[in-house]
């Protein structure tokens, strides 16, 4: 996986050096982080912005992009992405190997969104949060079938 990712030049990764000595080369060693390794979790620390303007009754759409309002999901969630890429990073220096960032940035972010639902006493609306949104119509037959 690492040589392949290596042997593509394109953009979807990012090389920045490990450090800045040389090595008997004369080479600075660079470490990979792909377009995955951001991307992915991009989605999900987007995903806690909206479940925070959700919260927080913000209208999706038309909304006020400065609005401010509490965002306890989002801050926690890229604090923990932060936590993971450097977690990452020691790992990867320590033991001199490559490493998968999302083996550590997924249960970074998951389990910091998790914690902060369950300090807050917010779990079950965390996990019965969706983004869909239904039309009156089938909402009015679902209601009525319920109170047939």
């Amino acid at each position: 996986m690492v040589d392949v990712a290596k042997g593509i030049d394109g953009p979807i990764k990012i090389l920045f050096p490990r450090s800045l000595d040389g090595n008997e080369d004369g080479k600075i060693a660079l470490s990979l982080l792909g377009l995955g390794d951001i991307v992915i979790p991009g989605f999900f620390i987007a995903l806690m912005l909206r479940f925070d303007a959700h919260n927080a009754k913000i209208p999706a759409i038309p909304t006020d992009l400065h609005f401010p309002f509490p965002k306890p999901y989002f801050h926690s969630c890229l604090f923990a992405y932060m936590l993971g890429l450097v977690l990452t990073m020691v790992v990867m220096i320590f033991f001199d190997h490559a490493q998968p960032a999302l083996l550590y940035l997924v249960p970074a972010c998951v389990g910091s969104t998790l914690m902060c639902a369950f300090f807050r006493g917010e779990m079950k609306l965390l996990f019965e949060y969706t983004e869909e949104v239904q039309e009156n119509s089938e909402k009015k037959s679902i209601d009525d079938k319920k109170n047939d």
